[in-house]
């Protein structure tokens, strides 16, 4: 992948303060530093929220990255 065009990556966690979830965030943001992939984070500023969570879904959706990785509810 070219350097000047790095994959852009959106990458949905519920929320921040479940350490499963910080987890995640973190082993993907060393992934992507070594594989020089842009991620883009987004977590709802209240925890859990469902009409956040879905805006920002609709957000990437309209803005069209290659991948998305929702983390989903065990």
């Amino acid at each position: 992948m070219a350097a000047d065009n790095p994959m852009t990556i959106a990458v949905f966690t519920k929320n921040r303060t479940n350490p499963a979830y910080e987890a995640f965030r973190i082993a993907s943001d060393q992934i992507a530093r070594t594989t020089g992939v842009k991620l883009i984070h987004l977590v709802p500023n209240q925890p859990d929220n469902v009409d956040e969570q879905k805006a920002m879904v609709d957000q990437v959706l309209k803005d069209k990255p290659r991948c998305r990785h929702l983390h989903p509810r065990r």
